[in-house]
């Protein structure tokens, strides 16, 4: 059977979407949130480096995470996917003290360090849980 990549994206929206509907459900502003900074944002800021490198890493990002449900399903692993998130928050971190003035853009590079470093810590925990045994997320 042939990789599709739209047929897998498909079915990785369809298995977040069932388990949203249990224990997900309360935190699904959270993931929305972190699509809206990671991606919606940086669409309309494209033409600085900054956002093009965060839709690079939300691609990269969302390849991985192809990868993985397709060989690995719904599971803890998942949380790999935000992998390119640490070289991101990394190189925005360093590209700070070169935004002084609080305009949109350094407002959206402060609020998307936090975000993700917040997701990447909550990751770290479900890659522990995942290498211990405990590899469902709840509800699945």
């Amino acid at each position: 059977m042939r990789f599709s990549p739209m047929k897998e994206t498909i079915k990785l929206f369809n298995a977040y979407n069932a388990a949203s509907q249990g224990c997900l459900k309360k935190s699904r502003w959270w993931l929305n949130l972190m699509v809206v900074v990671n991606f919606f944002i940086p669409l309309a800021l494209i033409f600085y480096v900054e956002a093009q490198v965060t839709v690079l890493c939300a691609l990269i990002g969302l390849a991985i995470g192809l990868v993985i449900f397709k060989f690995d399903g719904y599971r803890r692993l998942l949380a790999l996917m935000h992998l390119p998130w640490v070289f991101l928050v990394l190189y925005l971190w360093g590209k700070l003290p070169f935004h002084t003035t609080w305009d949109f853009l350094s407002v959206w590079m402060h609020g998307l360090i936090v975000v993700n470093s917040i997701s990447l810590a909550i990751d770290a925990k479900d890659l522990v849980l995942y290498f211990c045994g405990n590899r469902e997320y709840p509800g699945n």
